[in-house]
């Protein structure tokens, strides 16, 4: 294809899917900044996590990997390098790798908040260097009011200040179920952001 077909190509894409659709493909393939990087990760995460809650009552008797190993195959057709169980100093659940940028996530059922802590020190205090441009602990929770769960999640993790925390954020109020934690690592002494983002699996029994 010579640069006169693609230009027409292009051209023609834009007219049929718009100009948002093309941007979207160019912040997801080569952001531009870290920032940029994972502002569009996390857009496309509320999506799948959007999706995951709509198809509930599939993923019932699904296993943590196997709700994990859907998130990573929905990043992998947004185009995103996205491998589950890569060797990280360990086998993280989720790693995104785009050009230099790296997210590090952890997926974890919702059955008592000690779990949710293994996560997080796993994802903190083994897989991540403190270089990375963001990590993230998925919380799937089939249990009713997963509002309830976060909350209180967040009320322990600034009790007991697990993983060097120095502070949680809110994550705004179009973000539902989500709050953002920031770190001091362990090795290299910089900070860690992390949103603990929860996905509300619940199905009530027919």
């Amino acid at each position: 294809m010579n640069n006169q077909q693609f230009i027409s190509t292009l051209k023609a894409y834009i007219g049929r899917h718009g100009r948002d659709d093309v941007l979207r493909m160019m912040e997801v393939k080569h952001p531009q900044s870290s920032a940029d990087f994972i502002r569009r990760l996390y857009q496309e995460l509320t999506a799948i996590v959007r999706d995951l809650e709509q198809y509930a009552d599939k993923h019932q008797e699904d296993l943590e990997d196997q709700i994990t190993i859907d998130i990573v195959r929905q990043l992998r057709r947004s185009g995103y390098n996205s491998e589950h169980d890569t060797y990280t100093k360990g086998h993280v659940d989720i790693r995104v790798r785009q050009d230099s940028f790296v997210w590090l996530g952890e997926g974890k059922v919702h059955n008592a908040y000690d779990w949710l802590v293994k996560g997080l020190k796993q994802l903190h205090e083994r897989y991540s260097t403190g270089r990375e441009d963001g990590s993230g602990l998925l919380i799937y929770i089939r249990g009713q009011n997963a509002q309830a769960v976060i909350e209180e999640w967040r009320k322990r993790l600034m009790a007991d200040k697990y993983c060097r925390l120095k502070v949680t954020k809110d994550a705004g109020t179009n973000d539902k179920l989500s709050f953002w934690s920031v770190h001091k690592h362990k090795g290299s002494v910089l900070d860690i952001e992390t949103k603990h983002i929860g996905v509300a699996l619940f199905v009530h029994p027919i």
